[in-house]
């Protein structure tokens, strides 16, 4: 959608707006692959909810960095 609107925005600005979609691309992998794991191969098994895999990562720092001020 935004290549097709925006066609003519600098390359800078092009090269942001990717930035951020392919952040929030990994982070939505991350969250989804930490919750598969909590929630469907640990099923039942209470142990799993102390698992938290890469979302030390995905949480705090994808979130920092996707939604710095302007």
């Amino acid at each position: 959608m935004y290549y097709l609107a925006f066609p003519t925005d600098p390359r800078r600005n092009k090269f942001f707006v990717y930035s951020i979609f392919l952040l929030e691309i990994i982070q939505t992998v991350i969250i989804t692959m930490s919750a598969f794991h909590v929630f469907a191969e640990g099923y039942g098994n209470f142990a799993f909810f102390n698992d938290i895999d890469l979302a030390w990562f995905s949480v705090p720092t994808l979130s920092g960095i996707s939604e710095l001020p302007e």
